[in-house]
């Protein structure tokens, strides 16, 4: 965890780590590699908290 990140995403705005980042079908997922949350790709290139974690991680693995 970086912590000179980590305010950032306590306002949802995160960075994904590259090398884990999938795409379920719909947009493409990954993990925040400051906060480890499981987060999702906006049609803008923003990254926000994922909805629904559980359910996509199944089907991007």
């Amino acid at each position: 965890m970086s912590l000179h990140r980590l305010p950032l995403c306590w306002f949802n705005h995160h960075t994904p780590l590259r090398r884990e980042v999938k795409w379920d079908g719909i947009s493409y997922i990954g993990s925040c590699s400051c906060c480890g949350e499981t987060i999702r790709r906006r049609s803008d290139g923003d990254w926000k908290k994922d909805w629904n974690p559980r359910v996509l991680l199944h089907k991007a693995a």
